[in-house]
This record gives structure tokens, sequence and C-alpha cells, in this order.
């Protein structure tokens, strides 16, 4: 691992001075602001959040050690992202500092041969300090240079995209000796016989692939580590990578906030500010802040001018972020190459079967309208079924390994208690809902497009032009009377 990076300290015997649990309580997003420490962090990073929190933790560590070791300490890559980060935050990094009693000097490397021995015997001392002090070090955080690379899977040379166009070309070149070479026994086999064996084989094959498919990604999830982050993804994350929709993401957040008085929904279905007003996480304090400009701007808020609102929010952006890279990751790996390959070559043999039939039928001037349908709906369900090959592992694998090992090895298997509670989502979706905010949901859903280019003007001027009479319908209908604002 390359060392660049360390912590040089004269202090010592400074453990009994400097309190590990007041430095591990630390509170790196004071005060609560809507792109602080930790969301910048994991927003330039993609990293999770839970990553992120862990990656912050051992930052605490490290900082721990520069200011009681007495000697050179090292930082891993990750460990540095996060100190490089706190750095700019000034006021943070010196209060952290006043903390651990001694301004921690950040001293990069000059990739000088004479230095090499020096860094070398830091890294040699950081680890065995920390395994003294808290144990061993989690491989993710001090082996790796990003999240990621845990997942071991090296990227490809090709790409699906190319393997579909190289592989229609050689299709085409193929087709033709192949229609000489089976012609005659094709000629043989009339229609009724060939649909018989025809259609068959092509739902064999799909039920084939599909599990497949499904054995072969799960046993790449089973390669990867417990230390890996996709082993300690949040509720959110895996709504998002089971769903793939931003408005999902938001919808759970705010569903919180109602099922704990800290916003409501009024009869009229505008969403009004509640009772327990005192945000505890970056997430409640967005909704609260955009709630309160909304506000600010019109008499009555409606879902979905608040939905538009918090969408893009680098808070909720993260989880998209993240996640999508998870999934460009495995599309763009070795391993997702070569099934995508296995996949094209057993789907492209089908409809090289199909399309010889066609040919011959055209060619003997033969009734051919029955095969050509079954090839154009065979093509398009290829097409859709090659596109969403890429996100079987976000949208039925991780969620299923959730579902069946990870929540149940946390929680039990009974879904009892409040935070099993809340990973029910999994299971029912929207189902979980407040029932004042499941209609909203249900209609905000049902209209997306509309929010998705207009989506302020069903919130902002239902609550001036379109008064409680649209308010009441986006709850529901809509109804036709308030056309412009979103319905």
């Amino acid at each position: 691992m390359n060392i660049e990076k360390t912590a040089e300290t004269g202090n010592e015997n400074k453990k009994d001075i400097i309190s590990w649990d007041k430095i591990k309580s630390f509170d790196f997003n004071k005060p609560i602001t809507d792109y602080g420490f930790v969301t910048r962090l994991a927003d330039e990073n993609k990293w999770t959040k839970n990553f992120t929190d862990k990656a912050i933790l051992e930052y605490k560590k490290f900082m721990y050690l520069a200011a009681t070791a007495g000697t050179m300490v090292s930082p891993s890559e990750i460990v540095d992202i996060v100190w490089h980060q706190h750095l700019i935050f000034t006021e943070s990094y010196n209060e952290f500092c006043n903390l651990l009693g001694k301004k921690i000097q950040h001293i990069p490397s000059t990739h000088n041969k004479a230095e090499f021995e020096k860094f070398k015997n830091a890294k040699e001392n950081t680890t065995k300090l920390y395994e003294k002090q808290f144990g061993k070090q989690p491989k993710s955080i001090w082996e790796y240079h990003t999240m990621y690379q845990p997942l071991g899977l090296k990227e490809s040379t090709t790409t699906p995209e190319k393997i579909v166009t190289l592989g229609a070309v050689i299709s085409l070149i193929v087709l033709i000796p192949l229609h000489f070479l089976i012609q005659p026994f094709y000629s043989e086999i009339n229609g009724m016989e060939f649909f018989v064996f025809y259609i068959p084989l092509i739902v064999i094959t799909a039920i084939a692939l599909n599990s497949f498919n499904s054995s072969y990604l799960r046993n790449i999830l089973k390669s990867w580590s417990e230390d890996v982050f996709i082993n300690d993804l949040s509720i959110s994350e895996i709504i998002y990578l089971k769903k793939g929709k931003k408005n999902d993401v938001v919808h759970y957040a705010v569903n919180k906030l109602i099922k704990n008085k800290g916003i409501k929904v009024d009869s009229k279905n505008a969403i009004k500010i509640g009772k327990n007003l005192n945000p505890k996480s970056v997430e409640e304090y967005i909704i609260f802040d955009s709630l309160t400009s909304l506000s600010a701007t019109s008499d009555e808020v409606y879902y979905p001018a608040l939905l538009k609102e918090l969408t893009n929010k680098e808070v909720f952006r993260n989880t998209y972020q993240a996640m999508d890279e998870f999934i460009a990751t495995i599309k763009y790996s070795k391993r997702f190459t070569k099934l995508f390959l296995i996949n094209y070559i057993v789907i492209s043999a089908i409809m090289i079967i199909g399309c010889i039939r066609l040919f011959m039928g055209i060619s003997n001037n033969r009734p051919f309208l029955f095969i050509a349908i079954l090839l154009v709906a065979l093509l398009i369900g290829s097409i859709i079924y090659l596109n969403g090959l890429s996100k079987k592992m976000a949208r039925d694998i991780v969620p299923n390994f959730y579902k069946n090992t990870v929540i149940p090895q946390k929680y039990g298997k009974k879904i009892s208690n409040d935070k099993t509670h809340e990973w029910s989502y999994i299971y029912v979706g929207s189902a979980i809902f407040d029932d004042s905010f499941t209609p909203l949901v249900t209609y905000t859903d049902k209209n997306n497009s509309s929010f998705s280019s207009d989506g302020g003007s069903c919130g902002s001027s239902c609550g001036s032009s379109c008064g409680s009479s649209c308010g009441s319908s986006c709850g529901s209908s809509c109804g036709g009377g308030c056309g412009g604002c979103g319905g």
C-alpha cells in the first residue's frame, strides 16, 4: 500500500489525559446543515451512509493514536480522505485538535527514496499501535483505496454495448450460410411442428437462463467478505436498489417523520410541520428546512412540491449516487461481462433459429406473419431482459440477501420491533406508510411524469391559485377541475 501521509507528534503518555470516549463521541455534523461534513464526504466519494460513518470512526481512532503514540503514524488512503476534508472544516478541526490536546500536523510524502524507510516504519507502527488499542484493523478501510475495491471486481476490457454491436454483426454474417445448411432439415418440418418445438424452447431457455443468472450473481455476492460495504447498507439504500426510483427514498424519509409526528397531513392533504419539531438527522433537517421554505411562499404546501424540492438534495442524492456506482461497478466488471456474453450467445442462437425459419417462409412464399410477430416480440423481450440483467444484482439478489439473511441475523426472523418494522418496507413496500400519507404517495407516483417536468406546480400553485379544492384532490384523484396543478 502507498504510504503518502503521516501524522507526527511528540506527545507521550497522554492516554490518561485524552478520553477516547470523548473523541469517539465528537460530532462532525454539528451544527446540522444541508451540506455539512458527513454529507459532503459521502457526496464527493460516492460512499454509502454506514461506510462514511465507519471511515469517520477509523479517522477518529487514527487521530487518537497520533495524539497519544509519541511517534509517527500513517493513515490509510480512506482515512486520509477523511483527514483532508476535516482540514477544510477548520473550525471543526481546531475544536477536534483541542480535544486531542495537540494540533496534529499533516505531513505529505515527497516520494523521496530516502524517506521510504521512514514511512514504511510509520505504517508498521500504526498497525501495531492500532491492534494493541482497538484490535484488528478493518480491511475495507485500511487495506483498500476505495469503497468499491474490496468487491474484487476487475474492470472488463469490453462492455455489454460492444458485445451487442459485435454480436449483431457476427449473427448477420453467419445467418446466410446457416440458412442454407439447415434448410434441408427445416423443409421436413411443417409450420405447426416448428412452433410446437420453438415456443417451448423459448420458455425453457428463459427459465434456465434466469435460474443460472441468479445462481451466478449469488455466488459473486457470497464471494465478498463480511467487511465489504454491501453487507452494511441502510434501509434507504436497499429501497433504492430494489425499486430503482429516487421518489421511494424520499417517501420513506417523509413517512418516518409523519409517523413520529414531526410533520403532519391535514384534512386538505397539505403538508405541515408537526409538534415534534426536533430534527435528529440531516435528512430530517432537510425535510423541515424545505417545508419551511415552501411555506414561506405559499399558504399551503402539497406533497408533490415538497417531493420535487427534496429529490435532488445532496443527502438523498448520496443514496442514488452510491448505489448507481455499485450497479455500474457490477455492470462493467469482467465477471458480469462473462455472464452477459453467455446470455447474449444463448438468446442469439434462439433468435437465429427463428430467423432462418422466417427467411424460408419468405423465400418459399409461405405464410410467415405469425413467426414474424413472434420474433419481434422475442427481440423486444430480449432487449428488455438483457438491459435488466445489469440491474438484477440490485433489484433482486441484494434485497433478497437482506430479506433472507442479513435482517434475520441482526434482528431475528419476526418483524416485531421498531427496527425490524422499518425494514419491512422491503417485504411489503408502501403498505407500511401512514394512512394519511399513502394516498399522497399513490397519487404522486401515478402522476410522476407530470412532477418531473412541472413538479412544483401542484404544490405551490395549489396553495394559491387552486386553493383547497386541489388540496383535497391531490390526495385522491386530483379531479379534473384542477388540471393546471399537476393533474
